[in-house]
């Protein structure tokens, strides 16, 4: 089983704020998880949205909220416990790849941790410090289905703002600024 924790519900209505009222696309979701994001649409873990012939947005480009998995796994994106890549990389490449193909009109990204700001170097063009991120004040509060008393995880967060066909990095901050420090 994969490192999913589930995003808090304060975090999801910022974004589908800043989207204007609805998130499109959780490429890393299913149906549990999906009755707190409320995306038109979500891609399962057996779907693989890392995979190259999933397709993200089949008709129109769309907005996404992003919370990727944790942990490793094979160049497939499939989850391998003792897997080469960085899953939480490999959705950065992944929604950096449909946002240079001009599918994405903007998205939010979590990173469960600021480590991500150094692990997603490696993937894509553009690290995610080069884009405009919260870093909240106070660690975020994520969901454990299987363990509601789960301790939460006790490293730093960060929400990146990915502009693609729309650019709404103003909004991003008003939205996401009571949470903490952003950078434009």
């Amino acid at each position: 089983m994969s490192n999913i924790w589930i995003s808090h519900p304060d975090i999801v209505d910022r974004a589908r704020h800043l989207f204007g009222g609805t998130i499109d696309l959780d490429p890393a979701s299913d149906a549990t998880a999906n009755e707190v994001v409320r995306a038109t649409r979500f891609i399962t873990e057996k779907e693989n949205a890392l995979n190259e012939n999933t397709v993200w947005f089949p008709n129109k480009p769309g907005n996404a909220f992003i919370n990727p998995p944790g942990g490793k796994s094979n160049a497939d994106g499939t989850y391998a416990k003792y897997g080469r890549y960085s899953r939480t990389g490999q959705f950065w490449g992944r929604v950096l790849s449909e946002r240079a193909a001009k599918r994405l009109t903007h998205a939010v990204f979590v990173a469960f941790n600021i480590g991500a700001l150094q692990t997603t170097q490696q993937y894509g063009d553009m690290p995610m410090i080069h884009l405009p991120i919260c870093v909240p004040r106070a660690r975020i509060p994520f969901i454990d289905r299987e363990r509601p008393d789960a301790k939460q995880p006790r490293l730093a967060n960060a929400l990146v703002y990915i502009p693609g066909t729309v650019d709404k990095r103003e909004v991003f901050a008003e939205v996401f600024g009571p949470l903490g420090a952003v950078r434009l």
